[in-house]
């Protein structure tokens, strides 16, 4: 008998262990497994089901071995091909999976429901023209589903063949009845987006026109005339059906883009400050009357504050705010924060100016209520109708806070802010900000503390009690924040599940504090994380492209192929990638006896909590479901921490960023640092062509580029390729390179803090390194706020020199007061007057206690004096 034909009896056992897999009862599936391997030992597709039984089990290593040699012995069959498929689909190795099932599906072509899984891969790795191939041999196998027409027809779309994808459509239209109204609409709205997206705006146009009585949702399907009617240049009806829009909805700022420029006014990305005068006038008028016929519009006042200057922004901006500061508004200055982006136009800065005399010449007569005495008839009809509120002056306290925190006038912000407390103690939105103006300042206790104020004047409030949690996070208080985010996340018998539920931002606010305190393996648990919570995201195609093609939902699908390819870029997975290799690459640094150190301490604290863990999960009331969620098979990050090369580790992380996000820079200096680290020049080089392309003059790359000379220079086999590149850059020396940088950026901190970090590495005059790194006044600087700079060149300076980073601790301490890392002295003086006041309550309790017993034994007395007279 072949080693691959299995008796009844065997084929029995196997049938039933691959049923029991497709049930998820894995142990079941493999005891069963077992049974077959012990008699057929060779067997391809039962080594196969036990890799993939092992990967849920056991460990990948274990699963990869069963599943080559499933493999090995039936390279020619289905499902040794789709095993070795799973497994790359298991770590995430989706090209490979592809190809795997593509292998699977030419030794079984009959097998529809590989083909299907398949097709999934292809959708998922965007082999569009595999996708096609494959979707149209299923057409062709089941014509009767209408899911495969829709694969097909966005298969065509997908590659390219939007005539085929039409004409697609009209045929499962002709052949098909339709079921639904709403299927009806969407293919129509899906054929339309086709003839669109192919470029023939005119037949979308005219087509839009012929499915009018089949679209319920008349808002999009003015929205596409609008839009159709401004490309094919027909701006006078692109300008009425705008019009139409902003009847319905005068808030929404796309309406007033086609507006703008069907009306001649502005060009896409065309700054105010470009116009000429004549062009401004028109543009002020044309909003001037936009907001005559619409009073209510937020939005246009907005934009008119946004063109008009000098006195007619001062009458605009007056005009606006009064009614925002009578109704108290809490967003009033968000709503402004464009006015103020920084402009070297005078006429647009000046604004800021005429905002700040305007308010604090309505608080001082609101303050002192002599109205009076007010001379100017104008300022006095305004002041006496702020007055008619009398919320008006809390809420000119508390723009004045944000204003002035904006323009980094932190002493201001709090004088402001705490009148505005003072005025309506109860506001929660005070105790919010006063929260971010002490995380501004660099004070994160204070932060936490006011957070938790304002948390516990709204318990009901989720978005504070996550505010809370984070600044408790962010004050390293990791067992408060934890607790307090799961107040409204516990569920199956109080089990608090943030992670199950992938908060991104919690694992990553976690992770950081761990990072401060050192602690790697806990820290790169959470880092780690995200990051699969990112994959978990991407993974979701496979169940939307299934869902969406069974519902009909094709033009939702096709957005979900755009968010997908751009889900790795959000700023979450940035946070957790950048931490997990600042772990990998101290991991590295720190050399292996670190790591075993870490491992052992790992090992201590994993056995405390695996008991714990065990307890818990020995509780009756809990189901399968309930005990699942809460395993953990590394408690403390061990197994992450114990992996043999970091820099490897790292690699996969920097691999991810090269594929899912090469249009960022921030991913090619990633890829620099740790492959100059790794020694991998080639990788290193390609790197460095990048960040070329998008900014040669970046503080970051330039020590980067510096540190890969410094490491590249003894190896011969790069003489050449950097020999070019010193000449692409024109480097005669690298101090010489570093110093004509400090030039060009003389006036921007970070790239003199950078180009003295050089001069180190170089080591050069480290006594000028360290000057240039000193100086902050009168200088520019690239991060938001000037106090974060400083402390980033503090801790810099901490590395270099102990008693240097001192002195420019003291050097800046009155200039940023409030901070604890500019100004120890606040923790002891805090700490401090924590003690004095717990021995004043302590001693307030023993008074209270010993007055409490006075009395006891007072009333004792008296009652024994009764007694005895009784």
């Amino acid at each position: 008998m072949s080693q691959n034909k299995l008796s009844s009896k065997l084929n029995t056992l196997y049938e039933r262990a691959a049923g029991l897999y497709d049930k998820k009862k894995y142990k079941s599936s493999l005891n069963t497994i077992e049974e077959v391997l012990k008699k057929k030992p060779e067997h391809a597709d039962s080594n196969s089901l036990k890799g993939i039984l092992l990967l849920e089990l056991v460990s990948q290593e274990e699963a990869l071995k069963y599943c080559k040699k499933g493999l090995a012995k039936g390279i020619t069959r289905s499902f040794p091909w789709r095993a070795y498929g799973i497994y790359n689909k298991k770590i995430k190795n989706y090209i490979e999976a592809c190809k795997c099932y593509k292998r699977a599906s030419n030794n079984d072509k009959e097998n529809l429901a590989l083909l299907g899984e398949l097709s999934s891969f292809q959708f998922i790795t965007r082999d569009f023209a595999g996708y096609l191939e494959t979707r149209e041999i299923l057409l062709k196998k089941q014509p009767q589903k209408r899911g495969n027409w829709y694969a097909f027809a966005l298969a065509n779309h997908l590659t390219g063949n939007y005539d085929m994808a039409i004409n697609a459509i009209q045929q499962y239209q002709k052949s098909n009845k339709l079921v639904s109204q709403s299927e009806i609409i969407e293919l129509a709205l899906f054929q339309n987006d086709i003839i669109e997206e192919s470029g023939n705006i005119k037949k979308a146009n005219d087509h839009l026109d012929k499915i009018f009585t089949v679209i319920t949702n008349k808002l999009l399907w003015k929205e596409k005339k609008a839009r159709y009617f401004l490309k094919l240049g027909n701006k006078q009806r692109a300008e009425k059906m705008y019009y139409l829009l902003l009847e319905q909805n005068p808030d929404q700022i796309e309406y007033i883009k086609g507006l703008e420029i069907s009306k001649g006014l502005l060009n896409n990305n065309e700054k105010i400050e470009e116009l000429d005068s004549d062009r401004l006038v028109k543009l002020q008028n044309f909003y001037q009357e936009l907001n005559d016929k619409y009073p209510q519009s937020l939005l246009i006042k907005k934009k008119q504050l946004e063109i008009a200057f000098d006195q007619d922004f001062k009458n605009k901006f007056i005009s606006f705010i009064i009614p925002q500061l009578k109704k108290g508004i809490p967003s009033i200055f968000s709503n402004l924060l464009s006015l103020y982006r920084p402009s070297k136009v005078e006429k647009v800065s000046k604004k800021i100016l005429i905002i700040q005399e305007t308010l604090i010449e309505f608080q001082k007569h609101l303050e002192s209520r002599q109205f009076e005495l007010i001379k100017d008839e104008e300022l006095k009809k305004n002041v006496m109708l702020l007055e008619e509120s009398r919320a008006s002056l809390l809420w000119i306290y508390f723009y004045l806070a944000q204003h002035y925190d904006r323009l980094e006038k932190y002493t201001l912000s709090f004088e402001y802010l705490d009148k505005a407390i003072e005025h309506t103690p109860t506001l929660v939105d005070l105790y919010n900000f006063k929260g971010r103006l002490f995380k501004h300042v660099g004070d994160t206790e204070e932060a936490s503390r006011f957070l938790e104020k304002s948390r516990n004047l709204d318990l009901a409030d989720r978005h504070i009690n996550n505010l809370s949690a984070k600044y408790l996070l962010r004050n390293d208080n990791i067992t408060r924040g934890s607790d307090t985010f799961n107040i409204f996340m516990t569920d199956l018998h109080n089990f608090p599940n943030w992670r199950y539920f992938e908060v991104s931002w919690m694992t990553n606010e976690v992770g950081s504090s761990y990072l401060r305190k050192e602690d790697y393996p806990k820290a790169l648990k959470m880092f780690n994380q995200t990051i699969n919570n990112f994959h978990a995201y991407f993974d979701n195609q496979f169940n939307y492209h299934s869902f969406c093609l069974r519902e009909g939902n094709l033009r939702t699908l096709a957005k979900l192929i755009k968010f997908t390819d751009q889900v790795f870029t959000h700023q979450f997975f940035w946070v957790g990638a950048r931490g997990a290799l600042e772990i990998y690459l101290n991991l590295h640094d720190k050399g292996k006896e670190f790591r075993k150190e870490l491992i052992k301490q790992c090992e201590i604290e994993e056995k405390d909590l695996q008991i714990k863990l065990d307890k818990e999960l020995s509780n009756p009331k809990l189901d399968d479901d309930e005990k699942k969620l809460r395993e953990d098979d590394d408690l403390v990050g061990k197994k992450l921490i114990a992996k043999e090369n970091p820099l490897k580790e790292a690699v996969k992380i920097i691999e991810i960023l090269e594929k899912q996000a090469p249009d960022y820079i921030e991913t090619h200096l990633l890829a620099l640092k740790v492959y100059t680290k790794m020694g991998n020049f080639e990788n290193a080089l390609n790197s460095i062509n990048k960040i070329l392309e998008f900014n040669s003059n970046d503080f970051q790359f330039h020590k980067l580029l510096m540190e890969f000379f410094l490491k590249v220079e003894n190896n011969k086999k790069m003489t050449d390729k950097v020999n070019n590149l010193k000449k692409r850059l024109e480097i005669n020396s690298l101090s010489e390179y570093n110093q004509q940088f400090l030039q060009k950026n003389i006036s921007i901190i970070e790239h003199r803090v950078t180009a003295a970090e050089v001069m180190l590495l170089l080591e050069e005059d480290k006594d000028k390194a360290i000057e240039i790194m000193m100086e902050v006044d009168d200088l520019t600087y690239e991060n938001k706020r000037l106090i974060n700079t400083c402390t980033n060149v503090f801790l810099k300076l901490q590395k270099i020199d102990e008693t240097i980073a001192n002195q420019y601790r003291e050097k800046y301490s009155a200039k940023f007061k409030y901070s604890t890392i500019f100004n120890p002295q606040i923790i002891q003086v805090r700490k401090q007057k924590k003690l004095e006041k717990e021995e004043e309550e302590k001693k307030k309790r023993q008074q209270q206690q010993k007055e409490k017993e006075e009395k006891e034994n007072e009333e004792k007395v008296e009652k024994e004096i009764k007694k005895e007279e009784n």
